[in-house]
Order: C-alpha cells, then sequence, then structure tokens
C-alpha cells in the first residue's frame, strides 16, 4: 500500500511537470482596422478595434479580461462588455475589468467603432490575466496593444509656422516659410507627395541675417541669410517622410528654373526628435540633411534617397563635439553639392554603406572641394559604397582621424583618396 501511494504521487509530479513543460500561454491578439502594427488614419475616417484570444493550455481557467485604451489627453479608458466605454481619468487605479470568467477561444470581436477622434495618439490594449479579482495583477498577465495616430489631412495646400499636433500631408504642399514641428506632433507625408519651398522667400523670417556664407573657406558661396529661405525644422517632433520606389516624396524649389539654394534645409534641432527619410527625394537646398544634436539610430534614418543640386553638403552630420552623431546611412544617391556628399566632424562617428556619391565638383571655385565623403577628427565606417566622378573620392583632413575604409569602388574621381596632412594615407 506505502509502495502504490509513492507511485501515485511520482505519477502525479510527473503529469504535473509534463503540464508546465508543453503549457501553451494564452495569446491575447488587438487590431486596429485589421492591423498589428501602428496605423495613421484621420478624424475623419472610420477606426474599428476587434480583439481575439488563443486560450492555449488555458482553456476553462477563470481570468480578469481587461481592455483599455490610453489617448492623448493621458486619461484612461476601459470597456466593460458588451458595448460600454467608461473614463477611468488619469490614474489607472481607476479601471475596471471588461468580463470577468473562463478563458475560451475568442474570434474577433469588436470592441469600438469610431470616427472623429480628437487628433493625437492612442494605444488600445487587450490583456488577460490569470488571478480573477478584479486587478491588474502583471506577473499573470499576457496582453497585446496597437498603436493608432489620428492626424489632420493637410492637402494640396501651403504650410508655414509652428506645428503643435499631428498632420498627414499629401498631394503639393507649398512651404512659404520656415516649419517647426514640436513635440508631440508627429507629420508623415505620404508617397507621392510633392513638398515646394517657395524659392529664395521665409514669410517667418525666422535664422537671423546673417548670410550663411564661411568667408574663410567658402567665401564664393551664394550669399543667403537663414531669413531668406525656408527650412522644416524638428524641435522635438517627428517627421515621418517614408515613399517608395515608385512613389517617391519630393522636397524641391517651387521655382520654374530652380537653383541650389533655394530653400534651406531639413534641420534635426532637438535631440529626441525623430526623422524618417526613405525613399525621397531632396533637391535645390543649401544644405540636404542638418543633424545639429545628438542623434544614433534610434532617432534618425536616412536610407534609400536621392540628394542633389545642394550648395553645401548634403548631409551634414553636424559640428559639435559634446553633440556625438552615430547613425547609419545607406543606400543613397548623393550628387553635386558644392561642398561634399556627406560631412562629418569630430562629432560624428557614421556607418557610411552602400551609398552612391558622385559627381561632386565645387561650383564656386573656392578651393579643393567637392568630396564624396569628408572626415574630419572621427573613426566613421566607409564600406561598399560608389565614389564616382568626384574631386576627391574621401577626403581625410588630420592624423587624428582613423576612418574604417573598404569595399568601396573608386570610378573617375580627380583623387580617391586624399589626406590634407603629411604622412601615410589610407589605400583605396
Amino acid at each position: 500500500m506505502k509502495k502504490a501511494f509513492s507511485v501515485l504521487i511520482a505519477l502525479s509530479m510527473v503529469f504535473i511537470l509534463v503540464d508546465i513543460a508543453f503549457a501553451i500561454d494564452p495569446v491575447p491578439d488587438i487590431k486596429a482596422n485589421g492591423s498589428d502594427n501602428t496605423i495613421t488614419i484621420t478624424s475623419d475616417d472610420d477606426l474599428s478595434v476587434k480583439i481575439k484570444l488563443d486560450p492555449g493550455n488555458y482553456s476553462g481557467r477563470n481570468a480578469d479580461w481587461w481592455v483599455l485604451a490610453y489617448t492623448p489627453w493621458e486619461d484612461w479608458y476601459y470597456y466593460v462588455y458588451p458595448n460600454l466605454w467608461e473614463n477611468a481619468g488619469s490614474d489607472l487605479n481607476n479601471i475596471s475589468f471588461t468580463y470577468q470568467g473562463p478563458l475560451f477561444s475568442l474570434t474577433p470581436f469588436e470592441v469600438l467603432n469610431i470616427s472623429g477622434l480628437p487628433i493625437g495618439a492612442y494605444t488600445c490594449y487587450f490583456g488577460v490575466d490569470m488571478n480573477m479579482n478584479g486587478s491588474i495583477d502583471y506577473g499573470q498577465l499576457y496582453y497585446d496593444s496597437v498603436e493608432v495616430n489620428i492626424f489632420e489631412l493637410i492637402e494640396n495646400t501651403t504650410r508655414s509656422g509652428h506645428i503643435y499636433s499631428n498632420e498627414l500631408w499629401k498631394g503639393t504642399i507649398d512651404i512659404t516659410g520656415d516649419v517647426h514641428i514640436y513635440a508631440p506632433a508627429s507629420v508623415t507625408i505620404e508617397p507621392g507627395t510633392t513638398v515646394r519651398f517657395a524659392a529664395g522667400a521665409d514669410d517667418q523670417k525666422d535664422g537671423g541675417n546673417t548670410p550663411i556664407t564661411d568667408p574663410n573657406n567658402f567665401p564664393n558661396d551664394p550669399a543667403i541669410a537663414p531669413s531668406q529661405i525656408s527650412s522644416i525644422d524638428l524641435f522635438g517632433g517627428t517627421l515621418y517622410a517614408v515613399g517608395t520606389l515608385d512613389s517617391p516624396i519630393v522636397f524641391t524649389s517651387s521655382a520654374s528654373n530652380p537653383d541650389r539654394g533655394d530653400w534651406q534645409s531639413i534641420g534635426y534641432h532637438i535631440e529626441g526628435s525623430k526623422l524618417y527619410l526613405q525613399h525621397v527625394i531632396i533637391e535645390y537646398g543649401y544644405y540636404g540633411v542638418q543633424i545639429n544634436v545628438a542623434a544614433d539610430d534610434s532617432n534618425i534614418t536616412l536610407k534609400d534617397n536621392i540628394i542633389r543640386h545642394i550648395v553645401a553638403c548634403g548631409i551634414c552630420g553636424g559640428i559639435d563635439p559634446n553633440q556625438p552623431v552615430t547613425i547609419t546611412i545607406s543606400g543613397n544617391d548623393i550628387a553635386d553639392c558644392g561642398h561634399e556628399a556627406i560631412d562629418t566632424h569630430s562629432n560624428a562617428t557614421l556607418v557610411i554603406e552602400n551609398n552612391t556619391l558622385h559627381d561632386n565638383l565645387w561650383s564656386y571655385g573656392d578651393g579643393k572641394a567637392g568630396a564624396g565623403v569628408i572626415i574630419d577628427g572621427n573613426n566613421s565606417t566607409i564600406r561598399n559604397n560608389q565614389f564616382i566622378r568626384n574631386r576627391g573620392g574621401i577626403v581625410i583632413l588630420s592624423e587624428k582621424c582613423s576612418p574604417i575604409i573598404y569595399d568601396n569602388s573608386f570610378i573617375d574621381n580627380d583623387e580617391d583618396i586624399v589626406c590634407e596632412y603629411e604622412g601615410s594615407c589610407p589605400s583605396p
């Protein structure tokens, strides 16, 4: 009898261990307009939120069910089955459960269908916790979430001035003065949109009246003051300009006969701003992209773009040694920049890869400029790029630089690698 009891205990332990080893957790799922990913819609669009549950091995076990939404004005809302949403205010402790009862296989069930939501970012949650006590038990919580960004539609119109809330640009957008994007605003530009800067104009008159020209190094640059030309500048907000290969986003001049310097640049001025540029064309600016504060790949994406017909640098990595810039510049075609395609100084340690940097030839007669990449006091990595018909492919300004250079191709440059110091110079 004693032996049989011991066998039963052993078998029970085996079954428990097997159950634990092969346990399949519940999988909650929540979608907005059928998507698990962040969606962008206007306040006039319909929003449908649906939940689904795979109970795994926990079918029949009691649980608290939760459906929540967090709003741009920092209030929490909770859903009470079958069709009621309640405001819990800003304190998460004020929420209540959606439903209490056993887990089961739930096919997609709509919990929200609405239009006309205020502009801003919303996060919707669906979760279950396995301690059915009316409170969220985070240690036993399984949940999913989805983000919804509500934007104001800006289509075929003009923009100038400060932006503090989300906007969705499409069609043709005419920039008549500096546009400053502040947190928490996000400007999303649809593929195929053309952003035209009023040539030689800035109705905001920002940036000062001192010409951009560097009288020491580049005295023959066009003597244009920032207050005379417009830009798009990030001051904590987000610019999301992601086109497609077939439908790029174009940033250009409004002039019928455009010229370099008709507008200023896309500028990154506050750390923590977000800049996403992919499959865009940037042309006829004084600069292409200016990065003036610390940034890394979590803040900036510069990929698969065309940058051309620029007075100074196509991508300018900043000059303040206290503002480190560690980003990847990949897959871009950068041409006809008066100073250089990519400019890096002591603050910048970049990965420059898979770009085509070509026809960067000095246009104003100021010395030996017109480079693919300038390296000044940093150890950037330069790999798998094509350097074609530049005055200098890679120009290294001092012995304090130790760039990592490999697997690049050099075709018809005046010089492939230029070292502006005495001593050994890396080979191509």
